[in-house]
């Protein structure tokens, strides 16, 4: 039968094709945020697994089968088992899709026992005839190894082998990989060269460098963290990794060698053609890691030291090939009134309830991403550095870790200590009064902004009004779309829906002119309504409240204010998540929250431990 005959070969072909799609694309999960490339590769990831295993079934089920319709059927099968062990290791830039992955690291460890048996047992029966010994003899450790490299990554990345301060950058091997960064930007030409042997010096580097170079420092940190989590990094960057990445490739490459000068006359044509394309993918791949290795910022750092050409050549070609950014650069946005502006019928939101798809449609229709710009690194590294010089004593510091807003409140001038009320309350309830009163504030200014005088003001007041409006809808996305990277919020999702409930309340078309803007309802908002008349446990009425007593501060001082707030309202929430968190966040493009987490880490703003 057809199947009989070329079921083997394609699922074949299928898991070499599976292998080429993740070298390529799962570099991409640390840099991009969209979903559908997450998705695509999470298919790949475990296809790949599954067709190589079904196939290395086959294979064992088929030799000496004449429906196989192999012509020396046995000699090939016994040559491509052994790809199929290779493929089973998975490609340098992927071990694991999600942190749990590397829990699993005893069960692969069980599976190469398991998928050695068939292998070995097609390499057996093709003796004593086996006319392709020699290629088979060298592609077999080849498989062995990548199973083991990966076992091997899976382990090194697990709860039980990874070393629990790794994700603290303050102490032991996270201060290691600190120095990775810093030791990188002093090799690509910064001229760096302070030695961090403590905290405090720690603290004192961080302090003297501009908002670009920390954020790249922690960028270049941060990438590390991921190839050491979810990637073979830390197994293949050793000196026996790179001894047998070596070998491994002279290996393929004798066995391609010896098969192209092979007598091939009683194989079939398509079968020829299968192992060609095998052996060459094989090499195709093993290259295409050997280059990675080479030109990787792991290569970088350990020719830090060397004044050899080629380590200066490796430097310079690696700054030219790979000097990008390592992360999404990007954050995400959602906004409650434009939410509930634009609700889904009824009919339609009970549907997409009972089939368990809301919150990838919510994510899907009311999500947007925008871009971290220079501009606004700026103003969280200058809002954080100013409170790490508001002592030089790090336990001083340690007290502002609680803070989300009292500080900037306490230290602003006296007329603004009426906001107290606004960060003395519930996390959760803070973040929906500012979240609301921010969307009011920046709704009724866009004429005011506009209007301003000169240039330089109207830039100035301009951009505090788009970093308060950006972090403000990224921290309300982090607690509905993100709970997990959240402190811990109680009943969160009932006060959510209940200002849901006020917020469409007030809104709602009957109450508006069809004509009437956003902004123009705001300004009623604002001007016309009297907040404490609604009663007092409403976050929506709670949140005009402040809007109005924000309405009062001068337009020049109020943004600069509000923007303060939520930086610290970030700091809040970012080092109050648990570093697991932060860590599932790595392998999805990233999240702005990380950096801030690190940043604080660094000057010194941080707890005692990490959760």
């Amino acid at each position: 039968m057809i199947w009989g005959e070329w079921s083997i070969r394609l699922f074949i072909l299928l898991s070499l094709f599976s292998q080429i799609v993740l070298v390529l694309l799962a570099p991409l999960r640390k840099k991009k945020q969209q979903n559908r490339i997450a998705r695509f590769i999470w298919l790949v990831y475990l296809l790949a697994d599954w067709v190589a295993i079904f196939t290395l079934g086959l294979l064992s089920n088929n030799q000496n089968d004449d429906s196989s319709g192999l012509n020396g059927r046995d000699d090939l099968l016994a040559l491509w088992a052994p790809f199929l062990l290779l493929h089973l290791g998975g490609p340098d830039t992927i071990t694991a899709f999600a942190l749990e992955d590397n829990e699993l690291w005893l069960r692969h460890l069980i599976g190469l026992i398991y998928q050695l048996i068939p292998a070995g047992y097609v390499f057996i029966r093709s003796f004593p005839t086996n006319t392709l010994l020699v290629p088979t003899i060298f592609i077999f450790p080849v498989g062995i190894v990548k199973y083991v490299e990966r076992t091997l990554s899976l382990y090194g990345a697990s709860f039980d082998a990874l070393n629990t301060e790794c994700m603290n950058p303050m102490r032991g091997s996270g201060l290691k990989i600190f120095r990775f960064g810093q030791d990188f930007v002093d090799v690509n030409g910064q001229g760096w060269e302070d030695q961090v042997t403590s905290t405090k010096i720690l603290q004192e580097v961080f302090l003297m460098w501009s908002a670009n170079d920390a954020f790249k420092v922690i960028e270049i940190e941060l990438s590390f963290l991921y190839e050491m989590l979810y990637t073979k990094a830390v197994v293949v960057h050793s000196r026996v990794g790179y001894v047998f990445r070596f070998i491994c490739f002279i290996f393929i490459t004798i066995a391609l060698c010896d098969f192209f000068f092979l007598k091939k006359h009683k194989f079939h044509e398509s079968d020829i053609k299968i192992t060609y394309t095998l052996l060459i993918g094989a090499v195709s791949l093993e290259a295409t890691g050997l280059f990675n290795l080479i030109f990787s910022d792991w290569s970088v750092i350990h020719l830090t030291n060397s004044q050899s050409g080629v380590a200066s050549f490796i430097v310079k070609y690696h700054k030219l090939l790979f000097d990008g950014p390592r992360w999404s650069e990007s954050v995400s946005q959602l906004n409650l009134i434009s939410f509930c502006l634009n609700k889904r019928p009824v009919w339609l939101e009970k549907m997409v309830v009972c089939l368990h798809i809301k919150s990838m449609l919510d994510e899907f229709h009311h999500k947007s991403c925008k871009r971290v710009t220079e501009k606004l690194r700026i103003r969280i590294y200058e809002e954080l550095r100013a409170k790490a010089e508001s002592s030089d004593l790090l336990e001083d510091l340690k007290n502002l870790v609680p803070c989300r807003g009292q500080w900037v409140i306490k230290n602003s001038a006296d007329y603004c200590q009426v906001l107290n009320w606004s960060v003395e309350v519930e996390f959760v309830d803070s973040i929906l009064i500012w979240h609301i009163a921010t969307e009011i504030i920046y709704q009724i200014t866009i004429k005011d902004v506009a209007k301003m005088t000169t240039d330089d003001h109207r830039n100035a007041n301009g951009n505090e009004r788009k970093t308060s409006k950006l972090l403000s809808d990224y921290v309300f996305y982090l607690m509905v779309m993100q709970p997990n990277t959240m402190p811990s919020m109680g009943r969160w999702m009932v006060k959510y829906q209940e200002t849901c409930q006020d917020v469409e309340a007030y809104f709602c078309p009957d109450k508006f002119e069809t004509r009437q803007t956003l902004e123009e309802r705001c300004e009623t908002l604002v001007s016309e309504v009297e907040p404490l008349a609604h009663g007092n446990n409403s976050m929506f009425w709670k949140a005009v409240q402040l809007a109005k007593e924000l309405n009062e501060l001068d337009i020049s001082y109020r943004w600069s204010l509000m923007s303060s707030v939520w930086v610290e309202i970030l700091g809040y929430a970012a080092s109050h998540c648990r570093g697991y968190a932060h860590a599932q966040q790595l392998s999805k493009g990233g999240e702005l929250l990380t950096f801030v987490w690190l940043l604080m880490a660094h000057l010194g703003i941080i707890r005692d431990y990490v959760e």
